[in-house]
């Protein structure tokens, strides 16, 4: 499957076809670059790393980082990190009673897993986010995710403005009926 949508300024498009994901990292994957637009509003968080480069930076990134995915590694490292992982999330999942969050559980299994295969179990003693949920590494990392995610916008928004200000106008405008809204929710609760 494969579709497209807009957001303001750009058209994002998303695939889950093989031969597509194949032609983007694989057949073509010098076509497919992240560019400033992704990566400037990451590099606080990523930095000069792997996921926020492109080109030779990321070539020789990706050449120094394969040595840690090889088939032995699989079939001895990251093969058992996984399994111990997935039955602890199994674990969890089985104590639980009624619904829970599998997005922010399946957060949890990922950075435990990554962490674990890239630096080891003695490293991450203290973020453990499977085992506690309240990790304050786990609460950091997803706080500067949500602050990164949101940062481009506004600074889409400022750098329209600077032109004519009707951007800003706007704005103000949304901000608010985004307070209007608020107060109308407000007192609907304080009226039921």
């Amino acid at each position: 499957m494969t579709f497209a949508y807009t957001v303001p300024g750009k058209v994002v498009l998303c695939t889950v076809d093989p031969k597509n994901i194949e032609h983007m990292l694989k057949t073509n994957f010098d076509n497919y670059v992240k560019g400033h637009v992704f990566s400037d509003p990451f590099t606080d968080l990523l930095g000069k790393g792997i996921f926020n480069v492109d080109g030779e930076l990321w070539y020789h990134q990706r050449k120094t980082s394969s040595k840690m995915f090889t088939k032995k590694q699989f079939e001895t490292h990251i093969s058992k990190v996984v399994a111990s992982n997935t039955a602890k999330v199994t674990a969890l999942m089985e104590r639980e009673e009624g619904t829970f969050d599998m997005f922010q559980l399946m957060n949890r299994f990922t950075l435990d897993t990554i962490g674990e295969i890239g630096f080891s179990k003695s490293v991450l003693a203290g973020i453990g986010s499977l085992e506690d949920p309240s990790s304050p590494f786990l609460s950091a990392f997803d706080r500067s995710q949500q602050i990164l995610i949101t940062r481009p916008c506004i600074v889409v928004v400022f750098v329209c403005c600077r032109c004519c200000g009707r951007c800003l106008l706007l704005l103000l405008l949304l901000l608010l009926l985004i307070m209007l809204l608020l107060l109308l929710l407000w007192l609907l609760l304080l009226l039921w």
